[in-house]
């Protein structure tokens, strides 16, 4: 009788085993060349935009862009498109459409990471003075920049800094005069 539990403890402890190394496969499976596939654990994506036998490159989008990732997309692709797909810049708040400061840069990492395209948009986004023909391997990068104004946070600061120092100098007055 007293072999059964062990035999069986064996055989759990056998099972968990062979989970845990398929786990530590899957795990590695989630990178395959190099290549972050889609995961819902993380923010940024693979996507995959191309006509049947078409040539495709891929070509990454970061920052401010609505779809960050790694993008699959065809061989004759212009900086327009890859903005497009990705979902142009976040924009949150409308009404602070003109102190908003859009920066587009793409960057081609196979000529030294030197920006080939750089663009400051105020305002809504306006067309592109250059639409460069995309290359494997460029990163588009976004930044939304929202130039803000004082708050009343900043005047009830800037009124108690003066209000202490007025203080101080009554009371060194005070002091003085006994």
């Amino acid at each position: 009788m007293p072999v059964f539990p062990r035999l069986r403890r064996f055989a759990v402890l056998l099972c968990l085993c062979a989970v845990a190394g398929t786990a530590g496969q899957a795990a590695r499976a989630q990178v395959l060349d190099g290549v972050p596939q889609t995961s819902p654990y993380n923010g940024a994506a693979f996507y995959r935009y191309q006509d049947s036998g078409e040539f495709t490159m891929r070509v990454q989008a970061w920052g401010s862009v609505r779809y960050p990732g790694l993008y699959e997309i065809g061989r004759e692709a212009r900086l327009s498109r890859l903005l497009s797909l990705s979902g142009g810049p976040m924009l949150t708040d409308r009404r602070t459409n003109e102190r908003r400061r859009i920066y587009v840069r793409l960057v081609r990492p196979a000529q030294g990471n030197v920006p080939i395209f750089e663009q400051e948009m105020t305002g809504d986004i306006e067309w592109l003075r250059d639409d460069p023909m995309l290359q494997d391997g460029d990163v588009l990068t976004l930044s939304v920049v929202t130039r803000e104004g004082p708050t009343w946070r900043d005047y009830v600061s800037i009124g108690t800094s003066a209000a202490s120092l007025a203080l101080s100098a009554v009371s060194i007055l005070v002091l003085a005069l006994r």
